[in-house]
């Protein structure tokens, strides 16, 4: 099971948790934002680029579960008007 297929088993679930999902990631992102801020400012670089590649593959998988729950949405609705 490929990242994309967990993701649409978790959308698939839990269709009344999609923004809640999404609202927590980019807390994550908006925390791996702070932190790299935070070691910026205290002068660890090796530290600031650890939570700065954190925060890009944050923001890479959010876009991604964005879009994989638009789908499983889209994919719902049009399954409930052809009943």
């Amino acid at each position: 099971m490929g990242p994309s297929s967990a993701i649409w088993l978790l959308a698939s679930m839990c269709l009344r948790a999609v923004g809640s999902v999404i609202r927590c990631m980019r807390r994550l992102e908006e925390a791996l934002r702070e932190m790299c801020q935070a070691a910026k400012t205290i002068g660890n670089t090796q530290l600031e680029n650890k939570f700065s590649e954190g925060r890009f593959d944050c923001c890479n998988t959010l876009q991604c579960v964005v879009c994989e729950f638009v789908k499983c949405i889209v994919i719902n609705e049009l399954q409930k008007s052809k009943q």
